[in-house]
């Protein structure tokens, strides 16, 4: 009985995944994804509250698991010594970045649904917030950088959430768009080589 349970779920979430691909969160039908599935609408339910809980199911552990990977490197780099975050800042954002990149394109379908068919769902602001996320540990370095007497530019308050979303913005285009792993993981390399220099540039490093 767990297997058969196990195996409609299965089902489900892999019918959810088209559906939603296909049709996007507001218009995607709970009546048939359990069609596609093969199950009923009593053994929908049973396993999922409702057409968020299943959004959830399919897209929330990746979204845990990017953000982790953010914040781990975040923690990695407030560890370091001052003069040690100067010379890694640059190398472990791009490490991360990698990262991302090396585990999005393992789940490449639940991360198209993310960019292109999230709206009405609580992921929709995906982007949005881990650029504040960014931006607040970006806004702290600067505040840092000047109490160590480093000439700092005087930024826009806008600035940091301009650059911060244009680099995540870029880099989910290239899933969006459709590039294979090697070309996006060439074109990374080329962002994170400008915005490093571009905020080091402004950093006075």
């Amino acid at each position: 009985m767990e297997l058969q349970q196990h195996d409609s779920r299965s089902r489900i979430l892999a019918a959810a995944q088209d559906e939603f691909l296909c049709k996007g969160y507001r218009a995607a039908s709970l009546r048939d994804i359990a069609h596609t599935a093969g199950v009923t609408t009593g053994s929908f339910y049973w396993h999922f509250k409702n057409k968020a809980d299943l959004f959830d199911a399919l897209i929330g552990p990746h979204v845990q698991t990017v953000m982790a990977l953010y914040d781990q490197a975040e923690q990695q780099f407030e560890q370091l010594l001052p003069q040690q975050q100067k010379q890694e800042m640059g190398k472990l954002g791009a490490a991360c970045a990698e990262q991302m990149l090396q585990y999005i394109y393992q789940h490449l379908s639940a991360f198209k649904i993310l960019f292109t068919a999230a709206a009405g769902t609580r992921y929709e602001t995906f982007v949005h917030d881990l650029t504040e996320k960014e931006i607040v540990s970006t806004n702290r370095y600067l505040d840092q950088l000047r109490q160590e007497g480093h000439a700092v530019a005087e930024l826009d308050p806008w600035f940091p959430h301009l650059v911060v979303s244009g680099m995540f913005t870029a880099m989910f285009e290239m899933i969006i768009h459709g590039l294979a792993l090697p070309q996006a993981q060439a074109c990374l390399r080329q962002l994170t080589d400008f915005y490093t220099a571009g905020w080091k540039n402004i950093m006075g490093l």
